[in-house]
């Protein structure tokens, strides 16, 4: 699903996992727009609870993810190393 801000959303479907979409649907009705915006928020929101995160800490934690990633691809390709 993207949300361009109360603009419009498209969702897409794919029926098999690695196989690309099969279909998208864009809307720029409003009052879709806005259900769509509450679910995405009431998702995120259960997402974190799941984890134990605060929502004012889930960007820190988001940035902690992604540089422990970046270190990891880092340590496999070698790049780590001095010299």
């Amino acid at each position: 699903m993207t949300l361009v801000g109360n603009w419009f959303s498209a969702e897409s479907v794919s029926a098999v996992i690695g196989k690309g979409y099969l279909q998208t649907i864009f809307t720029r009705h409003a009052p879709t727009l806005v259900e769509k915006a509450r679910y995405f928020d009431e998702e995120f929101q259960d997402l974190l609870d799941a984890q134990g995160i605060l929502l004012r800490d889930s960007w820190r934690h988001a940035m902690a993810v992604i540089s422990d990633e970046i270190a990891k691809v880092r340590r496999h390709l070698g790049l780590d190393r001095e010299g």
